[in-house]
Formats: structure tokens, sequence, C-alpha cells
């Protein structure tokens, strides 16, 4: 996932499972995505649970890309365009599950950011 202008604005709500387990199924859709957002140098992730994200458990998350660091160790709803199958110079696997995400993003019931 990412921030980047593209914007979305009628948004599916997908489970992480779903998203994770069928990623093809949402390639280039808008969609909302909720979990827990684990943020480190170069490798930031929306996990299942904070419990995957402390064990760094990445089979159960998908990689989130310019995200702030007031976001980190957070539940999180993030809306955006998801990418399936993009490269990542940075990460050893080839095929990743990214989500271009614009607009807004939420920790609870408030509001953090609007893009």
């Amino acid at each position: 996932m990412s921030f980047g202008s593209l914007a979305c604005s009628e948004a599916r709500n997908v489970s992480l499972i779903s998203l994770i387990a069928n990623p093809e199924k949402f390639d280039q859709k808008c969609i909302w995505v909720s979990g827990y957002l684990h943020t480190q140098f170069e490798d930031s992730r929306l996990y299942l649970s904070k419990e995957h994200a402390d064990r760094l458990f990445t089979e159960n998350s998908i990689w989130v890309d310019g995200t702030e660091g007031e976001l980190n160790a957070k539940w999180v709803s993030l809306r955006g365009v998801f990418n399936f199958n993009e490269k990542n110079n940075f990460l050893p696997l080839v095929a990743t599950s990214k989500v271009v995400l614009s607009e807004q993003v939420f920790d609870g019931s408030k509001r953090l950011t609007e893009r």
C-alpha cells in the first residue's frame, strides 16, 4: 500500500483476510481495509492483529508504503486502490501486494489525515 494521488470515491469494504487470500480479486479496485499497522524503515505492513505484528507474521499482512509515523502501532482503516503484484526493490519477495492509499485514514473514530 502506498499513499498516492490516485483517489477513489466509492470504496468497497474488504476484510484483510479476503485481501490476503485473494489479492487478484481486488486488483485495481477501490477498497476500505482495516488492520493493525506496524511501520518501520522500508517495511510497513497492515496485519490481522497486534500479536501478528509483534511476531512479524508477514504472511498475515500486506505491505503499506508512505505511511506516517503517527499511524504506527495503531488499529487503522485505510481507503485506496489496491495494486496486486507490484515489485519493490527493497523487499526480498518478487510478488507483493500493495494498496495505493488516498483520501482519508482513520484511527478508531478519529480522522488522522485527509489526502
